[in-house]
């Protein structure tokens, strides 16, 4: 999973000035607003995997949906114990068109910079989303929190794409 965002982040950010304004921008991801403590969730959520300051999860209760869509896994990124980023794997192949359609209605028309590989952008002010589709096996849709991903690039050094900050100097 943390492959899969740093390709997503490097490739969002590198086009961010193209991108179209997301409509009905997310304040929050299935509940939990940007930024929150995880204190007030712990009682609901079992670590998938922790990384040190970086601490996956997933929720008691979720349904593995987005909207009409089947989902296999929905994730919570916590960020030094602050919620930064929701992860949503779907399967590929034709969910991928129906997931597409749920999101463009939800948030608008995306920006899909690279014809090649199936990834689209939404951006927003204070979040953004990631769709990438593997066309024969699964689908990812990540909603993050501007602010707590500029917060850990500011802390950790570590640039999109898991370059140093100090090698672009």
């Amino acid at each position: 999973m943390r492959a899969l965002f740093t390709i997503a982040m490097a490739s969002m950010l590198i086009h961010a000035t193209a991108t179209l304004a997301m409509e009905k921008e997310p304040a929050d991801f299935r509940g939990i607003p940007w930024g929150a403590e995880f204190e007030q969730y712990r009682n609901e959520m079992i670590v998938l995997r922790d990384e040190g300051d970086v601490v996956y999860y997933r929720r008691t209760g979720d349904v593995l949906k987005i909207n009409q869509v089947d989902a296999l896994k929905v994730a919570y990124r916590f960020y030094k114990n602050r919620f930064s980023t929701g992860v949503i794997q779907t399967y590929g192949g034709p969910i991928q068109k129906s997931l597409l359609e749920t999101l463009k209605g939800t948030y608008g028309e995306p920006l899909r910079p690279r014809k090649r590989i199936p990834q689209y952008f939404w951006d927003g002010e204070l979040a953004y989303l990631v769709l990438t589709c593997e066309i024969s096996s699964y689908c990812v849709v990540e909603f993050a929190s501007k602010p707590m991903i500029q917060e850990e690039q500011a802390d950790t050094g570590i640039l999109p794409g898991g370059e140093r900050q100090h090698d672009k100097d």
